[in-house]
């Protein structure tokens, strides 16, 4: 993901809004994730993502948005859990 840009996790993968989602940080910087249906203004009220690390989003996601000040690779996958 490109360094200081918010993006769409929804939209770079093709998976469907509401799906519940798996996000792993494979980069080497941390990421923020914000759940929100519209790019977010502001750095305030995200989760962090350390390298390495995973999250698993909320039931039904409305949105969800990642941001890496220096640039990070993520996967994201459909969850199972």
């Amino acid at each position: 993901m490109p360094a200081g840009e918010w993006v769409n996790l929804y939209s770079a993968t093709s998976i469907s809004v509401g799906t519940k989602i798996v996000i792993q940080n494979t980069g080497s910087r941390n990421v923020i994730l914000v759940d929100s249906v519209t790019k977010p203004t502001a750095s305030t009220g995200f989760n962090v993502i350390t390298p390495k690390e995973y999250l698993v989003s909320s039931n039904a996601p409305d949105g969800a948005w990642a941001k890496s000040s220096g640039g990070s690779k993520l996967q994201v996958e459909e969850s199972e859990l």
